[in-house]
């Protein structure tokens, strides 16, 4: 299963782009107020009485202030009917969710799982690395681009880690096999970590049958 990880300096992975993504997600870490979403599924509109009785456990000051979490990370809102305050389900945060963390992550992937768990019981791996002069971000450019690797090839991981301002590790570790035995394995990514040194250190990859 092809896989990027990509560290600053510090290694420390880049911040989240979308920061309110966070109070979705501390939101749904308590399994209280997961209770309440799914009682919420189950019976849309409900008073802060009726949702109270689904934790019993809890006091109905400790549920409203649940609720007012729910409603900060716009998983529930409120509507007023006379005297009463109801509250419904929002799923939309929890969509952008999937959007954004399972469809771009985890979908490409998971067609290729079953086969890396074979694999993991009959193939040992192998790393190989190079260092060179250049940020991760134009190294994996260069990798995906003018060197022509497939970033989603099956059984391979590019680990690429900023060691200081201006140079990085580049790590390819990579499933060897019968049919792929590990000298030959090594000889074929040395070429690729060779080219693309070459690459960004002179602007020209070495002309090697790859």
């Amino acid at each position: 299963m092809g896989h990027l990880s990509m560290l600053g300096p510090s290694g420390q992975r880049d911040a989240d782009p979308e920061p309110a993504s966070d109070d979705v997600f501390k939101a749904l870490a308590d399994v209280s107020r997961r209770l309440l979403l799914d009682s919420l599924f189950t019976r849309d509109g409900q008073t802060l009485g009726e949702l109270a009785a689904r934790l019993p456990g809890m006091t109905r000051f400790g549920v409203m202030k649940h609720l007012k979490q729910l409603e900060a990370a716009g998983l529930v809102t409120t509507r007023k009917v006379g005297r009463q305050k109801l509250h419904y389900l929002n799923p939309v945060p929890i969509r952008l969710i999937h959007d954004r963390w399972i469809s771009k992550y985890a979908a490409p992937w998971v067609g290729g799982m079953a086969d890396l768990k074979a694999s993991l019981e009959s193939e040992t791996w192998q790393t190989v690395e190079v260092y060179v002069r250049a940020a991760p971000e134009p190294v994996w450019q260069a990798l995906t681009g003018p060197i022509g690797v497939d970033p989603h090839a099956a059984q391979v991981q590019w680990t690429i880690e900023a060691v200081t301002d201006a140079v990085c590790r580049v790590a390819v570790t990579r499933a060897t096999s019968a049919d792929n035995p590990a000298a030959a394995a090594s000889a074929e990514w040395s070429k690729i970590l060779s080219s693309l040194k070459s690459y960004l250190e002179t602007g020209q990859p070495l002309d090697l049958a790859i």
